[in-house]
């Protein structure tokens, strides 16, 4: 049992660090991305509320995706009235 705890841990630990790589790397574009003559720390921190707000923005319409394409095989038609 522990074994199989163990495998799973690793497998979301890996997982965690991926999301947590394709977020700084998209932080990263966002931040070279910015059209502001701000400089230093509060460059950093516009960029990252910036970044912070479109991953939580894809992540609902993400969510809203895959919620229109499970609905629909369940046999749930969210279209009809």
């Amino acid at each position: 049992m522990n074994k199989i705890l163990s495998i799973i841990g690793k497998i979301l630990l890996g997982f965690l660090a991926f999301l947590l790589l394709v977020f700084l790397a998209f932080w990263h574009d966002v931040y070279n991305t910015m059209d502001t003559n701000e400089k230093g720390i509060h460059r950093i921190f516009s960029s990252f509320k910036e970044a912070v707000y479109w991953a939580v923005v894809g992540i609902g319409w993400g969510g809203m995706f895959i919620y229109i394409l499970i609905s629909g095989s369940l046999g749930y038609n969210i279209s009809d009235n």
